[in-house]
C-alpha cells in the first residue's frame, strides 16, 4: 500500500495564506512608521507651541513688571507731592 505523504506538498491555499500574511506584515511594518513619524512630528509641534507660549508669558510678565513699576513711581511721587503739602 502506497500512502501520499500531504505534508511535505504545499498547496495553493497555503500559498495564498503565505502570501497574505507577508502583505499584512508589510502593510503593518508601514503603518508603524507612518505612525511614529506622526507621533514624532506631533511631539515636535507640541515642544515647538509650548516653546512659543513660555516666550510669550515671559514677555508678558516683563510688560507687567514695568507697568507695575511706573505704576508704583506715580504714586510715590504722588505721595512726595501730598507729603510736602
Amino acid at each position: 500500500m502506497a500512502t501520499k505523504n500531504n505534508r511535505n506538498e504545499t498547496t495553493i491555499i497555503d500559498v495564498a495564506a503565505n502570501a497574505g500574511f507577508a502583505i499584512a506584515t508589510r502593510a503593518n511594518d508601514f503603518m508603524l512608521k507612518k505612525t511614529e513619524q506622526t507621533l514624532n512630528t506631533s511631539l515636535m509641534m507640541a515642544e515647538k507651541g509650548i516653546h512659543i507660549s513660555s516666550k510669550i508669558f515671559k514677555t508678558g510678565l516683563k510688560i507687567t513688571a514695568s507697568q507695575q513699576d511706573l505704576a508704583f513711581d506715580i504714586l510715590e511721587s504722588l505721595k512726595r507731592k501730598i507729603v510736602k503739602k
